[in-house]
């Protein structure tokens, strides 16, 4: 069951100046054993449970900037500084000032198992953050290596291929866009049923309900979509008391903000009493 509140990305985030609400955006392409992915609107917090684990790699916040926490003078605190007032244990590794004004880098990279990171981020909220892995073993030297390609990197150019033979790398954007790049096939089809299941859950929440849980959909849902095409806009839509339904419509390209939502190709639908999905044509 995924936990779903009225503080997450599709409930305080919204489209122009009527506030219309925000649409589920998501496009996966494939080059050899590189999967790529945009998405919205996701919080690190809601999605990070996702990144791939093994018993011999760390996860490494390699950048973050956040207003969650300030000094007498309304200065952010270094990262490790938050990572120590939220009880997080975890390695840090400091630069000697060449990052400043780099892409993609802080002025000291975190380094901490994966159930760290999840508490981690449940306590600050990020308005730019990147995450990838590392192994166990990686020393001082690799670690300055990691940050000087990552903050040489060129994009749109992929910056996976270039590290430490890491299964993904996760750059986050006011909290909300995604872009993840992974080897692990399974990942882009199971962020898309997170997301799936986001928006659903925001629509019952309420401040007299804040939290709700509810299944995410069967993996051979998101393959099906994604099998069909690599690019999909959702938006809930109207729908009987008991159900709650998300229109999807397949993209010739990546959405983008101020889009316009054209005609849906297909439903998910989600069941309130039997707390079951179901996928058919609009």
């Amino acid at each position: 069951m995924i936990e779903v509140t009225n503080t997450g990305a599709f409930s305080v985030n919204c489209v122009g100046l009527e506030r219309a609400p925000f649409p589920l955006s998501f496009s996966a392409t494939r080059d050899a054993d590189l999967w790529t992915v945009t998405a919205a609107a996701a919080q690190a917090r809601e999605i990070a449970d996702l990144l791939p684990r093994t018993d011999d790699r760390m996860a490494v916040v390699v950048n973050l900037a956040s207003n969650t926490y300030l000094d007498e003078g309304y200065q952010p605190w270094s990262p490790s500084r938050i990572a120590r007032d939220l009880g997080i244990d975890c390695g840090v590794h400091r630069f000697s000032g060449w990052e400043e004004g780099c892409w993609e880098v802080s002025e000291e990279l975190l380094v901490m198992p994966y159930d760290q990171l999840t508490v981690f981020l449940d306590g600050v909220t990020p308005y730019e953050l990147s995450i990838t892995d590392v192994p166990h073993t990686i020393t001082p030297e690799a670690f300055d290596t990691l940050a000087l390609t990552i903050a040489t990197a060129k994009p749109p150019e992929p910056i996976l291929p270039a590290l430490l033979n890491s299964h993904a790398w996760l750059s986050m954007h006011d909290d909300c866009y995604t872009l993840l790049e992974t080897t692990d096939p399974t990942l882009p089809p199971r962020l898309l049923t997170r997301l799936l299941t986001l928006l659903a859950g925001q629509t019952l929440t309420t401040t007299a309900t804040p939290t709700t849980h509810l299944p995410e959909p069967p993996p051979a849902l998101a393959t099906t979509l994604l099998t069909h095409n690599p690019h999909w806009l959702g938006t809930t839509t109207p729908a009987p008391p008991t159900t709650i339904r998300i229109a999807l419509t397949a993209l010739p390209t990546p959405w983008r903000l101020g889009d316009t939502s054209p005609t849906p190709d297909c439903i998910a639908t989600f069941d309130t009493t039997t707390s079951t999905w179901q996928l058919t044509d609009a």
